[in-house]
């Protein structure tokens, strides 16, 4: 194989990469919030995160990876922050919650749970929903 043949596979196959990273958002202020999530048309599933959150840690990987094989764009939001006032406008009780966003508006959510946190299946829940949503 030669060096440009290499060299074109590695360009190629981190320009796909790239392009699928950048459907996955990292959201840490609430400006942001509302310019990415709220006033976009594109659905969006959103994790409501923190970075103290030993649960959110856990599931973060699991996201991500759905994240870079999903058509749908996702974000990950983190409301460190306990005056953040998207814990109590999008009622966040439990850290990782995940909400399907379209329009701006909230249309689905899978709520962590206290001592567990979120699973494979919420994912894939949230997942079926919003394609199911988006192809009808």
């Amino acid at each position: 194989m030669n060096g440009r043949f290499r060299y074109a596979q590695r360009f190629s196959a981190r320009s796909q990469f790239d392009a699928t990273m950048e459907r996955l958002l990292a959201i840490t202020t609430v400006p942001d919030f509302r310019r990415e999530i709220e006033r976009s048309e594109e659905p969006t599933i959103v994790m409501f995160t923190t970075s103290w959150c030993p649960f959110c840690r856990r599931f973060k990987p699991r996201f991500v990876e759905a994240a870079t094989k999903s058509e749908m764009r996702c974000a990950m939001v983190f409301i460190d922050d306990w005056d953040n006032p998207l814990w109590d406008e999008y009622e966040v009780d439990v850290v990782p919650t995940l909400v399907l966003f379209d329009k701006g508006k909230p249309l689905y959510r899978r709520d962590g749970v206290l001592g567990r946190g979120l699973g494979d299946s919420d994912l894939a829940a949230i997942a079926e929903f919003g394609s199911a949503h988006s192809s009808a």
